[in-house]
């Protein structure tokens, strides 16, 4: 769909047609299941240590899944009306 061009402020006759567009693919660090078991232990062992240390401990939630791979790749996308 095309951008309709802007009035220039004095002149009808000249106006702005022209959008810059841009696009990029970024690589974007993700957290894996291996690794979230692996925090998971660590954790696990503090609060070992802290319990029988005699501080109270809230539970810990339910671990959430993690990521396939460790490095997935996201697209943008730019548009911009050039003034």
């Amino acid at each position: 769909m095309p951008v309709p061009p802007l009035p220039v402020i004095g002149s009808l006759a000249k106006m702005i047609a022209r959008v810059d567009v841009g696009c990029d693919g970024v690589l974007v660090p993700l957290i894996t299941q291996a690794v979230k078991r692996k925090r998971r232990e660590g954790v696990l062992q503090q609060r070992r240590v802290l319990k029988k240390a005699g501080r109270p401990l809230v539970p810990l939630p339910p671990l959430k899944p993690g990521a396939d791979q460790s490095y997935k790749e996201f697209k943008l996308s730019v548009f911009v009306r050039a003034a």
